[in-house]
């Protein structure tokens, strides 16, 4: 009678953290404190945003998990920070995570083997942009044309592309730059570049903003290129931008996203993981209404295209989930 009593005062304690009674299942400690940090992006970027409802939507179901979301320069420093287990959560995209793994191309020589996966959510989607009188209506286009390739933090994503679907070589085909946001738009608006190739949640606002100045076109990639991209790089899924994320722009773009990874460390406690990752899943409805961005995540996609070990304890939520 006393162990039936006990039980029920604790299904109302869970209860009111937003828990279900799957706990007992697991045997989870949840009375057990962690401080979890997540490491995300630059202050009001798409990143911190995330992070910062991530961490308050954890904590307020589980108010042991004592979160907190911390602005870093983005996904190369999240890699070092959790690869050196100096935050527990970072935020990235997948390529770079997955480089840093397997140490390639900048972690040539000191691969970061101690991350560990725990789920795609959100995803930066190629957006490719010239003014709506240029001659350029395709990607193959682009072969002899400027063209801006993103910020030079993220060097490789256009490139890549370019040379997956159509073999072309920066500075041998075409005339590659890199340029902030707001400076690519500024140049393809004032003609110093064809073309602007950039990988961000859209709308990004400083193209939004060239929308409303100047008629833009949004290339589409047909499906023979999606396919030739995606045969070159695991992580990337086909995606369609829906018509008029943009001003003029009055019909879907068939396109490419590359998902962003939540990650952590290999020795970061199971349990700490499991709980957080429980509490992503189960309120993602709290995640969205706080930016849409954050309310992605997804169990049917949740490791789509993830080709790095899993964390054991995310493994162990989505393996209760799947066994239910």
């Amino acid at each position: 009678m006393k162990k039936s009593i006990l039980r029920i005062a604790l299904i109302a304690v869970f209860a009111s953290f937003g828990l279900t009674t799957s706990v007992f299942a697991t045997n989870i400690d949840y009375t057990k404190k962690y401080h979890i940090s997540i490491a995300s992006g630059a202050s009001g970027g798409t990143y911190y945003m995330v992070g910062t409802a991530l961490s308050q939507v954890i904590h307020s179901v589980d108010p042991n998990l004592i979160c907190s979301s911390e602005s870093t320069g983005g996904t190369s420093e999240n890699i070092s920070l959790i690869n050196n287990e100096e935050s527990t959560i970072g935020m990235g995209m997948a390529d770079d995570i997955v480089s840093a793994y397997t140490g390639k191309r900048d972690y040539e020589g000191s691969p970061a083997d101690n991350l560990r996966a725990i789920t795609a959510g959100s995803a930066n989607t190629f957006q490719i942009f010239v003014l709506a009188e240029s001659n350029i209506r395709t990607l193959a286009d682009l072969k002899g044309k400027k063209v801006s390739l993103g910020p030079a933090g993220a060097p490789y994503f256009a490139p890549d592309l370019l040379e997956a679907t159509h073999g072309f070589i920066k500075g041998k085909d075409y005339n590659g730059q890199y340029l902030a946001h707001n400076q690519a738009a500024d140049a393809l608006s004032d003609g110093n570049v064809d073309a602007v190739i950039v990988t961000i949640a859209y709308p990004g606002s400083a193209f939004s903003n060239l929308a409303f100045t100047k008629d833009i076109r949004v290339i589409s990639l047909t499906d023979e290129e999606r396919n030739a991209a995606m045969a070159a790089h695991a992580t990337w899924i086909a995606t369609t931008m829906p018509a008029k994320t943009y001003n003029g722009q009055n019909e879907d773009v068939n396109t490419l996203s590359i998902p962003v990874w939540l990650f952590t460390y290999e020795a970061m406690d199971e349990d700490a993981i499991y709980r957080a990752t429980k509490a992503i899943f189960e309120n993602v409805d709290k995640l969205r209404v706080i930016t849409p961005e954050a309310g992605k995540y997804n169990l049917a996609t949740a490791l789509q295209g993830v080709t790095i070990p899993v964390h054991s304890g995310a493994q162990k939520y989505f393996d209760e989930v799947k066994a239910k």
